[in-house]
C-alpha cells in the first residue's frame, strides 16, 4: 500500500511538471506570437494606414546625393547656391553613424517623448500622425510644447531625461540653439531622434536619425515651376520665414539661388521678411506693389496659411490680379487659393506623414531593423490639375 501511495504522489508530481513545462511553451508560443505580429506591423499594417486626405500615411522617404563640397562655401555671394552649401547638404559628412547600439527588443508599452515647436494646425497634424503610429505598436507617448520658446524648450528637455523615456523624438524650435540639448540627451543615453528643421551640421553627431522636409529641394522645384509660368523673364519679390533658422534660408535662397541659374533673365526686386504676421505681409507686399508697380511680376512666399493670406489681401486691395504667386505649404488655405486659380503653385508637405515617419523611424531602429540616418519626405509641387488629390486637407 506505502508503494501504491509513493506511486501516487510520483506521478501527480509528474504531471505536475508537465502542466508547468506545457503551460511556459504556451506563454512562450505567446510571446513569440505577439513578435511576429509586431514584426508584421513593421512590414505589412502600417502601409494599409491612410492620412486625412487618403494617401498612404507612410510615404517613401529619399535621400540626397550630395556633390563635392566647395572649399570655402562663405566665400561665394548669397546669390550662389555654393554660398549655402552647408546649409542645403548638413549631413554631407554624415555617413550613417549611429551613436547607440539598438536594443532590438518589442517597443510595445516603451515610452516616447516628443517635443514640438509650437501650438499649430500643421503641428496639430503632425502629432495626429504620430499618434496613428503610436496607437498601432501600442507605445505610451507624451509631447511636450515649447510655444517656440527655446528656454522652455531647454526646460522640458530637462524634464524630459528626468523621465528617462525609452526614446525621444525633438522638434527644434532653433536647430543651431538646440545644439546643447541634443548633447545632453545624449549624455543620458537616450536615443535621440530629430525631425522637421534640419539639425546644424555638428548636431548629426548627437542623434541617430533625422527625417524631415526638403525645404531646399521643392523651394528650387517651386522656382522652376514660377520660372516656366514667366518664360523664365519678369521680376519677382520674396518674403522671408522667420529669420535665423534654416527654413528661412532655404525657402528665400533656394528659389533666388535657382532662379539666377535657371532663368537668369529674371530680376529680385526684394526680400524682406514679415515674420509670418499676415497683416505686416499685407503692408509689405502694398509697399512693393506702390514701389515697383508693373514692373512686380512674382511673389514667392515662405508659409502657406498667414503669409499667403496677407500676400492675396495686397493685391485684393490694388487690383493686381496679373501677379504670379507662388507659395511653401499644403495647408487648406493654400489648396483652396491654388483651386480657385489665386495661387499658381505649391509645394508638397505632409505633416500626418512627417509625424508618422519620425516615429516609425524609431521604432524599426528600436526593433534592430537598418535606417537611414538621413531621410526627406517625398518632394513635389500641387497645381491646379491636381490639388482635388489632397483634399481634404490635412491641416
Amino acid at each position: 500500500m506505502f508503494k501504491n501511495i509513493k506511486f501516487i504522489v510520483y506521478f501527480i508530481f509528474f504531471v505536475f511538471i508537465i502542466s508547468i513545462i506545457f503551460f511556459l511553451m504556451k506563454e512562450q508560443k505567446k510571446e513569440v506570437l505577439k513578435e511576429y505580429n509586431l514584426n508584421n506591423l513593421i512590414t505589412k499594417e502600417v502601409f494599409s494606414l491612410k492620412r486625412s486626405d487618403g494617401h498612404k500615411l507612410i510615404e517613401k522617404t529619399i535621400s540626397k546625393d550630395y556633390p563635392n563640397r566647395p572649399i570655402n562655401p562663405k566665400k561665394y555671394p548669397k546669390t550662389d547656391s555654393k554660398y549655402w552649401f552647408d546649409e542645403e547638404f548638413p549631413g554631407f559628412n554624415f555617413k550613417d553613424k549611429q551613436n547607440l547600439s539598438s536594443p532590438k527588443k518589442s517597443v510595445r508599452g516603451k515610452k516616447v517623448i516628443l517635443l514640438t515647436g509650437e501650438t499649430h494646425p500643421y503641428w496639430s497634424a503632425f502629432e495626429r500622425g504620430f499618434r496613428q503610429i503610436a496607437d498601432l505598436f501600442e507605445i505610451e507617448v507624451e509631447i511636450l510644447n515649447s510655444d517656440w520658446n527655446i528656454d522652455i524648450q531647454a526646460y522640458q528637455t530637462d524634464e524630459a531625461i528626468k523621465k528617462n523615456p525609452d526614446i525621444i523624438i525633438f522638434c527644434s524650435v532653433n536647430p543651431n540653439l538646440a545644439i546643447p540639448l541634443f548633447k545632453k540627451i545624449k549624455k543620458a543615453g537616450i536615443p535621440l531622434f530629430v525631425a522637421n528643421q534640419v539639425p546644424a551640421p555638428e548636431a548629426f553627431n548627437d542623434l541617430i536619425s533625422w527625417v524631415g522636409p526638403d525645404d531646399w529641394g521643392n523651394m528650387r522645384l517651386l522656382a522652376r515651376a514660377l520660372a516656366d509660368k514667366l518664360n523664365k523673364k519678369g521680376n519677382y519679390a520674396v518674403i522671408g520665414h522667420m529669420p535665423g533658422t534654416n527654413v528661412y534660408n532655404a525657402r528665400a535662397y533656394a528659389p533666388i539661388t535657382e532662379l539666377a541659374k535657371y532663368a537668369p533673365d529674371m530680376k529680385l526686386l526684394d526680400l524682406q521678411t514679415a515674420n509670418l504676421n499676415p497683416d505686416t505681409t499685407k503692408q509689405l507686399v502694398y509697399q512693393w506693389l506702390i514701389k515697383y508697380g508693373d514692373k512686380l511680376n512674382a511673389i514667392i512666399v515662405p508659409d502657406g496659411s498667414t503669409s499667403i493670406t496677407g500676400v492675396l489681401k495686397a493685391l485684393e486691395i490694388t487690383g493686381r490680379t496679373d501677379v504670379i504667386v507662388v507659395s511653401s505649404g499644403h495647408s487648406k488655405l493654400a489648396l483652396d487659393y491654388v483651386n480657385s486659380g489665386k495661387c499658381y503653385a505649391i509645394t508638397y508637405q505632409s505633416p500626418e506623414s512627417e509625424g508618422a515617419i519620425s516615429l516609425y523611424t524609431a521604432i524599426k531602429w528600436y526593433m534592430g531593423y537598418d535606417i537611414k540616418s538621413i531621410q526627406y519626405l517625398t518632394p513635389g509641387l500641387i497645381f491646379k490639375k491636381n490639388v482635388n488629390n489632397f483634399l481634404p486637407a490635412e491641416w
